[in-house]
């Protein structure tokens, strides 16, 4: 039974790291999409974890792309439209899951430790904003 349970744990809490960890560098939206596919397995004993492993995998995407800078363009979707964290918010939007109860608040995802590094940035906050605001909207 012990191992019954220890491979049960492995299963659901830690293959969506598999898919996303930093060793795994050429992870892109579709690894992206399997983690977060991943969460839909885990017993809802541990729903809390669900809500914070979800922000940890958009974290995850979000530090994969470069937000330094506008790359010429004054437009913070333009800007973005290359990005993981995009690419995957656009195939949630293909299979018809609503942003506004699956994603994590804006807020929660600046706060993690993670992006602490991006957080120095001043456009990277405004072009997350700006994203989140405009794919939510759009689903109204």
């Amino acid at each position: 039974m012990g191992v019954i349970f220890c491979l049960r744990c492995l299963c659901s809490l830690s293959s969506p790291q598999l898919y996303i960890c930093d060793e795994n560098r050429r992870a892109n939206e579709y690894d992206f999409k399997k983690a977060l596919d991943l969460l839909e397995y885990i017993d809802e004993e541990e729903a809390e974890d669900i809500d914070l492993l979800k922000c940890e995998i958009f974290g995850k995407a979000l530090r994969r792309d470069d937000w330094s800078s506008a790359d010429g363009s004054d437009d913070p979707l333009e800007a973005a439209k290359d990005s993981i964290f995009i690419k995957v918010l656009l195939k949630l939007i293909q299979e018809g899951v609503s942003l506004q109860t699956y994603l994590p608040d804006v807020k929660e995802l600046l706060e993690l430790d993670e992006l602490s590094s991006l957080k120095s940035k001043p456009y990277f906050e405004f072009v997350l904003r700006a994203n989140y605001e405009h794919y939510l909207e759009a689903q109204m």
